[in-house]
């Protein structure tokens, strides 16, 4: 044929047989993560067809922080190697070339599933798509990152040379086979152990530290243990969350891990303290200041849920978290007599709770006759006159409405409380690192990074990215169950 589109096209070494080729994308016909049956043969019947190149695994993920979340195929493991190549000897036969697209996904997925491990991004910014709540990247990470890549490139090159139902704050239950119910004592050496902060996370990492037979203390700012648990437990239909708080002093009290109260920590105030691991399980604090301006003019959920301020009137509560926080703010005022009303930019309020819990939420927003706006996010707020003004924006319309209020509440998730782990990283052996295949395989912190490291140090829970309680507590159970 004379039409260019057919003719062959020399790429450096590599000559394709015509100009057609099929775009990257993500049919979601892996198994497991790897290109195996059915994905070889969605390929080959497109190969069949004549065409020059195909690319394979539309954003293929290199690292296990980086979860797949629509059939991604999965190049964090050797695994892939195989599958890879079955898949190219395969589309080889018919004259056909193959690329692959290598991503990191950043925010752009969820924390939730597989590994439940914290995403990261450039700042801690939640991401509208996926509704995440990323880490703000470190060094270090940008450097695990790119070696990700290397080795995900590694294992392209080899081809070419060859949900479930878990319990709130119990993270064994449905993983029985790798976590067990009951802490077993370690056969290693004792190590001395300081957790900071006392929320579920720093809770849980000192009972599991101290059952595994180390010595261990905490220390926590305030003057009393349960960290944001005190506070959602506020809420009506979260009272027995408290029941999770008592449960875990009264095991600590049972062990004999001591809670020093009153205790905030700078980082100086390690120096010379004789310690093998320090754990931050700092938590967060309410993040009000996303927006373009008039932050002064708003206040938190947690402003409300803990009684320091008594709000009346119209009250606005903009929640971007859509999950038991903004939800349960809005019960507790409606609780009041207030009148509220709820604007989210998701599709539907409160999108994150689930359908147990759902609809009797929105029997009482209902109920209440509340107003609720969806599709709409906060982009300021200004006085005028004796109310306050917030301007919103619908990004399906593109346009702006502006609603007034006399007071405005915020639900956007938390920042992590995390000046003391900045302040430790430089004396820490791994730098703050966390080793998260090693994490998430449920193995021993090896990462060694500083030869004049003093110490293991480790972020946990809502110090290192909003997330739930479950998410919080897995993460220190499955670190510390191998120390």
């Amino acid at each position: 044929m004379s039409d260019p589109l057919f003719q062959p096209f020399k790429l450096k070494n590599t000559t394709f047989k015509n100009r057609v080729f099929s775009a990257a994308h993500e049919p979601a016909f892996t198994e497991d993560g790897m290109t195996a049956k059915r994905y070889i043969a969605y390929h080959e019947e497109k190969a069949k067809g004549g065409m020059a190149m195909s690319m394979i695994g539309g954003s293929t993920v290199v690292s296990r922080d980086s979860p797949a979340t629509f059939g991604n195929v999965d190049a964090s493991t050797d695994r892939v190697i195989e599958w890879w190549g079955k898949l190219a000897q395969t589309v080889h036969v018919y004259d056909c070339k193959v690329i692959t697209q290598l991503t990191h996904l950043g925010r752009r997925t969820s924390w939730a599933d597989p590994d439940w491990l914290p995403l990261m991004s450039a700042s801690c910014v939640r991401e509208q798509a996926h509704k995440q709540y990323p880490k703000a990247v470190e060094l270090e990470d940008i450097n695990r990152i790119k070696a990700e890549y290397v080795g995900a490139g590694h294992c392209i090159d080899q081809i070419y040379h060859s949900g479930a139902a878990y319990c709130i704050h119990n993270p064994s239950t449905g993983r029985e086979q790798t976590i067990p119910q009951l802490v077993e004592k370690g056969a290693g050496p004792t190590k001395r152990v300081i957790v900071i902060g006392a929320g579920p996370a720093g809770m849980e990492a000192a009972r599991v530290c101290k059952l595994r037979g180390h010595d261990v203390k905490i220390l926590e700012a305030s003057s009393t243990a349960g960290g944001q648990l005190l506070i959602a437990s506020r809420a009506p239909r979260r009272r027995d969350l408290i029941g999770i708080v008592d449960w875990l002093k009264g095991e600590l009290e049972h062990i004999g891990v001591p809670i020093e109260y009153n205790r905030y920590v700078a980082g100086g105030d390690l120096a010379g303290v004789d310690v093998d691991i320090v754990i931050i399980a700092t938590g967060g604090m309410p993040n009000v200041e996303f927006f373009e301006s008039g932050h002064d003019l708003c206040v938190s959920s947690w402003d409300v849920l803990t009684g320091q301020v008594r709000l009346s009137g119209d009250i606005l509560l903009y929640d971007e978290n859509g999950a038991e926080a903004g939800v349960g703010t809005a019960e507790y005022l409606l609780d009041q007599g207030q009148k509220v009303q709820m604007v989210t930019p998701d599709r539907l309020i409160g999108t994150h709770i689930g359908p147990t819990n759902y609809p009797a939420a929105l029997k009482e927003f209902y109920n209440a006759g509340m107003q609720m706006t969806t599709d709409h996010r906060l982009v300021s707020l200004r006085r005028e006159g004796g109310k306050i003004v917030a301007r919103l924006w619908c990004d399906i319309t593109s346009t702006s409405v502006e609603k007034t209020a006399d007071h405005v509440v915020v639900e956007n998730g938390t920042l992590p409380a995390d000046d003391v782990y900045f302040e430790l990283k430089k004396d820490a052996v791994n730098l703050g690192m966390i080793d998260i295949d090693a994490l998430a395989d449920l193995k021993p912190q090896t990462i060694n990074l500083n030869e004049d490291g003093k110490y293991q140090l480790f972020r946990i829970g809502d110090a290192v990215a909003s997330r739930s309680v479950h998410a919080s507590m897995f993460e220190a159970r499955r670190l510390c169950m191998v120390f």
